[in-house]
């Protein structure tokens, strides 16, 4: 004979099914150096995410887009010229 708590769980449905929250990756490394002396100074930095889920639809295949693991590498450094000026270059080369 099945006890009341046994009656509870049947009648909640169906299970719940896990979902990804998006835009968010399971894993991500951020990696910094940076370098200051003498009024030079300089930064580098990586940036790497694992794929995600951007959103979900029921009209394509799956249910859902996912996006590929995607990696950064940035670099700027500066200069200071004198008290009032400081002169600065970067760039952002996508991995």
């Amino acid at each position: 004979m099945p006890t009341a708590r046994s009656k509870r769980r049947r009648s909640l449905g169906q299970p719940t099914v896990r979902q990804r929250i998006t835009p968010v990756s399971r894993y991500s490394t951020n990696l910094v150096a940076i370098y200051e002396k003498y009024g030079f100074s300089a930064r580098l930095a990586y940036n790497w995410r694992s794929e995600y889920v951007d959103f979900y639809a029921s009209n394509i295949p799956g249910g859902f887009n996912e996006v590929s693991p995607i990696s950064f590498l940035d670099f700027s450094m500066s200069y200071d010229i004198n008290e009032n000026f400081t002169g600065d270059r970067g760039c952002e080369p996508t991995c």
